[in-house]
């Protein structure tokens, strides 16, 4: 990628040029075509870098750090399902919790921006009252057998 065409070669970078450069700077200089450039750059707390330094060090360390954001992000996408649909909903946090029984403060701190980590039972509540189902599938192929008599085994 090159900056004379408004790119830059930094991952999650954003690069503006001419009037949107302006805009953002606040300055104007009409006879020069000029490049703002932005870089979100997250900041790595203590723990993350002890956990990559440690994971560095480690194989099963590291296998097991993958394996745990693995879980996070698998719960995490659930969350931001939920909350979706909520909001195609038009429904308020608060109405949610009154819908599925449950305490207002409870569907805040789930849908809200800190880290949540429901129960089945919880997801299974609020996933009713808005229409969705919940399904869990693996791997296992359809035609694997769950015991020696020959019977399916049920997907739920």
């Amino acid at each position: 990628m090159n900056k004379t065409h408004g790119e830059c070669a930094v991952p999650d970078c954003l690069v503006l040029m001419g009037a949107a450069a302006t805009q953002l700077c606040g300055t104007h200089w009409p006879e020069r075509d000029f490049y703002v450039t932005l870089i979100l750059m997250a900041r790595r707390t203590g723990a993350e870098r002890y956990f990559e330094t440690r994971a560095a060090s480690s194989p099963e360390y590291r296998a097991a750090l993958e394996d745990a954001r693995s879980r996070i992000a698998a719960v995490d996408g659930v969350v931001r399902a939920l909350d979706e649909r909520r909001q195609v909903l038009g429904l308020s946090k608060a109405e949610l919790a009154r819908q599925a029984g449950m305490r207002p403060e409870v569907v805040r701190r789930l849908l809200g921006a800190g880290r949540a980590n429901p129960t089945l039972a919880t997801v299974i509540s609020l996933a009713r009252v808005m229409s969705l189902d919940v399904t869990i599938s693996g791997p296992c192929p359809a035609d694997r057998q769950s015991d020696a008599s020959g019977t399916r085994r049920r997907i739920a």
